[in-house]
């Protein structure tokens, strides 16, 4: 251990250093512009929402940058590796989702396959660094197109079966000082989608045929963060996530002429970037060692990213006609920690949370003059998200947490998450405030 630790003395800045370096020029190598992403129906009631998957962090509302204490912090916040488990840590998780109308549409969480994601581990090397590794899964989505005509009878049948983008990801983490932590992690994601949608006129003609059919290359995103101990039990935290586009393959045709070829185009799918700044406070209550942590947390999300980019492959209209705007999204969680009188030892731990969050509109909204169009692009509004969990940790062999969290809300589909995960070497930190 101390031959290890002397080793990370000698080299452990310069392989942080070449660990950013080479995360931000591998990115800038992948962001090759083509046509951005398109005015098809099939995007109206898209919008991008980071789903991180671990059931704590789920429970709480998504606020969890300011805490980042277990396997989750390599995804949420890496800046909290270090100040996980002494020697290593696990979780896996499983997420189930059901439908829910989105506007015109409807929209579901789900994608199809093994349900189970994210599964993540981490380590610590020495006092100053950890690592971290996983495999996650922070966008899935099914779209059906609802069939109501337009105003001029025209209406719009199919789905979008498909978007799902994953891959791995690796993490780092430095302690600075014993206040200060860092950390930075790259995600390796492949975005993939089916689509397919026609196009009616009032008689009842088909008169346009889209379809995507596409797995894009791997691209790389990155995630910078930062913890802070501002005093024993107030901690502050950010992120930064730095996002990409994902190209993929569209081909249209007009059914109502046989000879004519399928129009082939790339376009890109935007990921905005997200900035976040977050507190955390734990309030010692009741008797035995009982705590409160209340965290808030406040994302601005570049949704304006998407609408500067956008293509325009259906009718002659202005992408300057497209609104979609940065917005801030707040969030709010609390955890309330019931430990039994022997905890740190044998015995266990229950944990209650509830959280919410405000997600701004994130879809595409026409504001021209034209009023099909305007039917076809409403847009929608910011809405509240709602969610609650709770888990129970204990020593079995090792320490064990089983964790579960429900989300739901208008216009979200509602989601179940469990997670299991495993501490070697010590116990869960869950000590609350001294």
């Amino acid at each position: 251990m101390l031959h290890l630790q002397g080793l990370l003395r000698r080299f452990g800045r310069p392989i942080g250093r070449g660990f950013l370096l080479g995360a931000a020029a591998v990115w800038s190598a992948t962001t090759d512009s083509v046509a951005a992403q398109t005015n098809d129906v099939v995007f109206r009631s898209w919008h991008w929402e980071e789903q991180l998957g671990a059931a704590r962090p789920t429970g709480m509302g998504d606020a969890f940058v300011a805490i980042s204490d277990d396997a989750s912090a390599s995804i949420v916040n890496p800046a909290g590796l270090v100040r996980c488990g002494k020697f290593a840590e696990g979780t896996f998780s499983a997420v189930v989702s059901h439908e829910a109308p989105f506007g015109p549409d409807s929209l579901d969480g789900r994608s199809h396959g093994w349900p189970v994601v994210p599964v993540s581990a981490n380590m610590r090397l020495g006092c100053r660094w950890a690592v971290g590794a996983y495999w996650s899964r922070p966008r899935a989505a099914q779209i059906v197109l609802g069939g109501s005509a337009l105003p001029n009878g025209t209406r719009y049948e199919g789905s979008m079966g498909e978007a799902t983008l994953k891959g791995p990801g690796l993490a780092l983490g430095f302690r600075v000082n014993h206040r200060l932590t860092l950390g930075a992690n790259v995600n390796f994601m492949r975005l993939g989608m089916t689509a397919s949608y026609s196009e009616f006129a009032a008689s009842g003609a088909e008169t346009l045929r889209i379809n995507v059919d596409d797995n894009s290359p791997i691209r790389l995103t990155a995630t910078f963060g930062a913890l802070f101990d501002v005093t024993r039990r107030l901690k502050a935290g950010a992120v930064y996530r730095l996002n990409t586009r994902w190209p993929l393959s569209r081909n249209a045709a007009d059914p109502r002429v046989a000879t004519t070829p399928r129009e082939v185009l790339t376009f890109e799918v935007r990921a905005p970037d997200i900035f976040t700044g977050a507190l955390a406070w734990d309030v010692r209550v009741g008797h035995r060692r009982q705590w409160l942590t209340l965290a808030g947390q406040a994302d601005r999300t570049r949704y304006s990213q998407v609408a500067s980019e956008l293509t325009i492959r259906r009718g002659s209209f202005r992408p300057t006609d497209y609104q979609l705007t940065d917005a801030w999204e707040p969030h709010l969680g609390l955890e309330w920690s019931i430990p039994t009188s022997c905890w740190s030892g044998c015995g266990s731990l229950l944990q209650l949370r509830a959280g919410a969050q405000r997600q701004g509109s994130g879809t595409l909204a026409y504001q021209g003059v034209d009023a099909n169009e305007a039917a076809t692009f409403p847009g929608s509004s910011a809405r509240w998200v709602w969610s609650a969990g709770a888990s129970v940790a204990r020593r079995i062999v090792f320490p064990v947490r089983l964790d579960a969290a429900v989300r739901f809300g208008d216009h979200v589909p509602t989601t179940l998450v469990i997670d299991l995960g495993v501490r070697y070497g010590v116990t869960f930190g869950d000590v609350g405030p001294r």
